[in-house]
């Protein structure tokens, strides 16, 4: 059984060509799951989970998470600080009983994303988006790290095309996406997400036209690193065995 995680630089194509890389494998394709499941372990919200790890990188979402838990310890539960809590869909997904994430300690969600991590590695045949895959499973056998880079320009574009937004606003949606993957990285144990070094594959995916080629390339290099026979348990082959809808993405 084998589990691959996918990371890299902000912006260079994680859920795209993680997607292609579950197709092809006839892997799981995990990226939103492992955020539900890290918050069933916390007995919390996934609303409460995500604004956790923003507080990482942002002052404010942190003077917000203090507030949260002050006020909804006196009772006052419809205070709504800079209106975080009327978004939409904030309460629709309610896990467990913690809804602030003030209410969770750094150490406890630290551990509980590499409990999480370590449960998705075991279950095998699984391709991991983001979630610091490369830190919390670096000491798997049977993991293999993949990094995904590009020049910046790309990278823009990308996110232009995600986002559905001018290069400008890309642009500064880019660098601060990269500042809150940082911050989120040495949270979880050092590192900088966007080091080749932390690796075992490393791939540019701006020379391709379509990221399913980008992806190809991946798996040649995975099978240098591990046996074919692990792979040849994955399938090989296109598959609808993914986690998401592709244009939820």
């Amino acid at each position: 059984m084998l589990t691959l995680t996918v990371g890299g630089q902000a912006g260079a194509g994680g859920p795209e060509v993680g997607l292609m890389l579950a197709r092809h494998l006839n892997a799981r394709y995990v990226r939103h799951l492992a955020v539900r499941r890290l918050a069933r372990r916390l007995d919390a919200t996934v609303d409460a989970v995500s604004r956790k790890e923003l507080s990482f990188s942002n002052r404010w979402q942190r003077v917000i998470a203090t507030l949260e838990t002050a006020f909804l310890t006196m009772g006052y539960y419809s205070y709504d600080p800079a209106g975080v809590l009327a978004s939409a869909g904030a309460y629709a997904d309610l896990p467990g009983t913690r809804t602030s994430p003030g209410e969770i300690s750094d150490g406890e969600y630290v551990k509980a994303v590499y409990e999480t991590a370590a449960e998705l590695a075991s279950e095998g045949n699984v391709v991991l988006v983001k979630r610091a895959g490369s830190l919390t499973l670096k000491r798997f056998p049977e993991v293999v790290n993949v990094g995904l880079f590009a020049r910046r320009d790309a990278r823009v574009a990308r996110m232009a095309k995600r986002l559905g937004v001018g290069m400008a606003d890309a642009t500064d949606a880019l660098a601060a996406l990269e500042r809150a993957r940082l911050a989120w990285f040495v949270r979880m144990g050092g590192g900088d997400p966007a080091d080749p070094g932390t690796y075992d594959v490393c791939l540019q995916t701006d020379w391709a036209e379509t990221d399913s080629r980008v992806a190809w390339r991946g798996i040649e290099m995975v099978r240098e690193l591990r046996p074919a026979a692990a792979l040849a348990a994955m399938g090989l082959r296109p598959s609808p065995l993914v986690e998401e809808h592709p244009a939820y993405a």
